[in-house]
């Protein structure tokens, strides 16, 4: 709720190296991928996203401004598609008055997120800082999606490489594991985990398995596997799946546990 305390976040949970895949500078994006995958007991949560401009009553940021702590800025009113700094436009989403919180230098390039905590737009400027009460501008990322002429200037070849053309993406932690039915949820291991063409399924000890299914994150079942069979390991063939993030689901007798997996 305040601008204090100014301390420097922890640096110990890092990752070296990134390739940029697109930029605009007409509403200030750039996407990077990243050249290792953090590891899993970094838990991280990876970010999902809407293209929507529809119904979007509130906002919340969430920054580290000059490399301080985790701050989070709140606005309970919806925000307003504008140029940047004003004007005629539509290429920025203005927070008009956050009602907790503010950014500060060093905040630029951070999410705003909507009510669903899917992110819409990226800090380019503005005036807030703790001493005001003024506005700031986000890169609206429906704007960015396909607001260029080639892949190096928008998002859409690099989020949606399959064409399936969605409006929002939910985020995911890739340490998250879904139990589907059942009280007690199955014990595994995926790996490699990115994967390229297969991926090994190992337990801790002999399970009985009827059945492993991999879906889109739609929920659009993709690979069908009936097994009917007690199980140490298993390998999952993998070809023909694009690259991108699936969710594998094991089905036993008693219950059903999910692990997202990534293709690359």
């Amino acid at each position: 709720a305040s601008c204090t305390p100014t301390v420097n976040g922890l640096l110990g949970n890092s990752v070296f190296g990134s390739e940029l895949k697109a930029s605009n500078t007409s509403n200030d994006f750039a996407l990077l991928e990243l050249d290792n995958a953090p590891p899993y007991d970094y838990d991280v949560y990876y970010s999902g996203w809407s293209r929507s401009t529809l119904l979007i009553s509130s906002t919340t940021g969430i920054h580290h401004p000059s490399g301080d702590v985790m701050k989070i800025s709140k606005d309970d009113n919806s925000p307003v598609l504008t140029a940047y700094l004003g004007g005629i436009g539509s290429d920025y989403w203005k927070v008009v008055d956050w009602d907790l919180g503010t950014t500060e230098g060093g905040s630029s390039g951070s999410p705003l997120y909507n009510p669903s905590g899917r992110i819409i737009g990226q800090l380019r400027g503005g005036q807030a800082a703790c001493s005001n009460d003024l506005p700031d501008y986000y890169g609206a990322f429906y704007k960015s999606w396909d607001n260029g002429v080639v892949a190096s200037e928008r998002l859409m070849d690099w989020l949606d490489p399959t064409g399936s053309d969605p409006t929002n993406l939910n985020g995911i932690n890739l340490n998250d594991v879904g139990i589907i039915e059942g009280s007690v949820s199955l014990d595994f291991t995926l790996f490699p985990n990115p994967a390229r063409e297969e991926v090994n399924i190992l337990f801790p000890k002999e399970v009985s398995i009827e059945k492993i299914l991999i879906n889109d994150l739609s929920g659009r079942q993709l690979i069908h596997l009936s097994i009917q069979q007690n199980l140490s390991e298993y390998k999952v063939d993998l070809k023909g799946l694009a690259k991108g993030a699936y969710q594998l689901i094991l089905i036993s007798a008693e219950n059903s546990s999910s692990r997202i997996i990534i293709i690359e």
